[in-house]
């Protein structure tokens, strides 16, 4: 028996590489599936509806491909932390 997946909106938005604004935009306009609520308010989405979105909107995933270049080109020109002492 499997187990049902929980996300948060920070999760979501790393999985699309975007900020965690913008999926409660998508959200309100409707390019995200509608989010349930816990009994405290807080929002959560199913990570299985999450992913079957993510894998049939191609115009998502070149967005989290895009972010994905971006963040390993800032990765590889990031300075290391010269360590005090």
């Amino acid at each position: 028996m499997s187990r049902v997946q929980l996300l948060r909106a920070g999760e979501v938005a790393a999985l699309y590489g975007v900020d965690e604004s913008t999926v409660h935009r998508w959200e309100r306009t409707g390019r995200l599936r509608c989010a349930r609520r816990d009994p405290g308010g807080g929002k959560y989405w199913l990570e299985a509806e999450i992913v079957e979105d993510l894998l049939a909107d191609p115009a998502a995933a070149a967005v989290s491909a895009a972010a994905a270049s971006v963040a390993t080109l800032v990765d590889a020109t990031r300075r290391p932390r010269r360590r005090a002492g």
